[in-house]
């Protein structure tokens, strides 16, 4: 989670030992956490995926503080993408490509999903990365396209 007009990103990388024990139980804990701090976010296909994602695994996993109904506001940005820009593409890349005419996000290749599921710090950062590029380009998208729908309160 990147913190709107700052350099502050959350985040918390899943270790070795977690992926032998508890999964990513300490993971979602910190991200319900995080989640906690914001009235509202900003995400990027988050309505239907990572918010029902995280949704899930707090659930299956016994946690307790996902936001509530009317706790967390959550505007998608992919929606605004895809309803108000004719493209190629929906995705976050085409979308910073036909806006900016490059992007800083990374490719992750299966062989680092594969060497991060065994534990691999390398692999594990380097999807930290991508995930930080993936915050960074959206804040970008949301400053360039916001001015061109309004902001709702859409709870998560």
């Amino acid at each position: 989670i990147k913190e709107k007009g700052t350099d502050k990103i959350y985040n918390r990388v899943i270790t070795a030992s977690e992926l032998r024990t508890c999964l990513d139980r300490e993971v979602v804990k910190q991200c319900i956490k995080d989640l906690n701090n914001f009235d509202r976010i900003v995400t990027f296909y988050g309505t239907k995926f990572d918010l029902p994602f995280i949704r899930t695994r707090a659930l299956t996993l016994g946690l307790e503080g996902f936001p509530e109904h009317g706790q967390l506001y959550h505007k998608d940005i992919y929606y605004i993408a895809r309803n108000k820009l004719r493209l190629h593409s929906n995705r976050l890349d085409a979308v910073c490509h036909a806006l900016f005419g490059s992007t800083t996000k990374t490719r992750i290749e299966p062989q680092y999903w594969i060497k991060a599921m065994m534990g691999e710090k390398a692999s594990l950062q380097y999807i930290l990365e991508h995930n930080k590029q993936d915050v960074i380009e959206l804040e970008r998208v949301y400053d360039a396209l916001i001015k061109f729908n309004t902001v709702t309160n859409t709870s998560v």
